[in-house]
């Protein structure tokens, strides 16, 4: 009952403030991380398709930016840092204002929220758009005129595009798989960091993996600059290997072209290889690949799987992904063996395709 009369208030408000804009323009609110602006592409895409005479501006941080432009030509976007509108805390302050004012000002006939956080939807809720479009918990529902609850069991790309079914005539579907520039495998380059500690496979391990690899491969490291212990940094640098400590997104997607295969944690190194047309191969933990892994069958994974790891419904393990875990038992039971063999079957089988191919 409490939430039926919230969403019947803020459906008042948002009805009371619109606009009637006639203007073909959209806003796209994606303020999201590296691997999760990856995972909405293929939505943003479906909404270039649907609507191919409206203009289109994406609101997101500057490095996603720089990911939509590779797949996006005709997009506009504003680019704004984490403090300015402060969305991602919890807190509310009134920074949340100047978003509201910039959106209203802008005057959009249409707005999409894949930002979902309860910000975002009060950006939605007092834009003055015509259409808003959004999806995440009941709680938010009245801030929308087209409103999907979170779905649950599905890849991640799937959730955003799941978000649009209420506005998408029948006939459209989604790309979510990334054409692959598959050649022979000469290069690896390996990224041994992650968002968080319990999704990092062990450094040493890392290590141990080159040294095995190097015997048939050019081995690279790649790591955001200032994140590597010494420690690494300096064992890196007794196997001869090359290390590439990035600052700026450009130079990632430098590092991720030069190389022939992509191999690191859940994070997003993984999703941006899979977007510039990479193989990949990932070393989950105690996350399931089912929700992120890459679509397509040059995008490879190995996980050790313990009675803690997460079940087939479920995006993470029940430890937070492993943030409240003390012992990181799923990546610390996985070998450099295993790794390797999983790893070697991987590039085999790709090697082979390509001198079938080449004969």
């Amino acid at each position: 009952m409490f939430l039926k009369s919230i969403n019947k208030i803020a459906a008042f408000f948002r009805r009371s403030l619109k606009k009637k804009n006639t203007r073909r323009e959209i806003a796209v609110l994606s303020f999201k991380f590296l691997g999760d602006t990856v995972f909405t592409i293929p939505a943003i895409d479906l909404i270039q398709k649907r609507y191919p005479d409206y203009r289109i501006t994406i609101f997101c941080y500057a490095g996603s930016r720089a990911i939509y432009e590779l797949f996006f030509k005709n997009i506009n976007y504003e680019c704004y840092g984490k403090e300015d509108w402060d969305l991602d805390s919890r807190k509310f302050n009134f920074r949340i204002f100047k978003g509201i004012k910039r959106i209203r000002e802008l005057n959009f006939e249409m707005i999409f929220d894949f930002t979902i956080l309860y910000k975002s939807a009060l950006i939605c809720l007092f834009s003055g758009a015509d259409i808003s479009v959004g999806f995440g918990n009941k709680i938010l529902e009245g801030c929308y005129d087209y409103f999907s609850p979170k779905k649950r069991n599905c890849h991640l790309m799937d959730m955003f595009v799941t978000s649009l079914e209420k506005i998408l005539p029948e006939g459209f579907s989604a790309e979510k798989e990334f054409k692959v520039s598959l050649g022979k495998i000469n290069k690896i380059l390996l990224h041994p960091l992650a968002g968080w500690k319990a999704k990092e496979w062990n450094h040493e391990k890392y290590i141990q993996l080159a040294g095995q690899l190097k015997n048939d491969f050019e081995v690279e490291f790649i790591a955001e600059k200032g994140l590597l212990s010494s420690d690494l940094t300096q064992k890196i640098s007794e196997l001869n290997l090359k290390l590439i400590l990035s600052v700026r997104i450009e130079e990632l997607f430098e590092a991720v072209m030069n190389n022939d295969l992509i191999v690191s944690n859940d994070t997003g190194i993984i999703y941006i290889a899979s977007l510039l047309g990479k193989p990949t191969f990932t070393i989950y933990g105690p996350t399931n690949p089912r929700y992120s892994l890459p679509f397509g069958k040059y995008h490879r994974f190995i996980q050790k799987k313990i009675e803690c790891s997460p079940r087939p419904e479920e995006q993470y393990c029940y430890l937070e992904a492993g943030k409240r875990c003390p012992l990181f038992e799923c990546m610390n039971h996985l070998t450099v063996n295993e790794v390797y063999s999983g790893l070697t079957t991987f590039i085999s089988e790709i090697n082979n395709l390509e001198s079938l191919a080449a004969s």
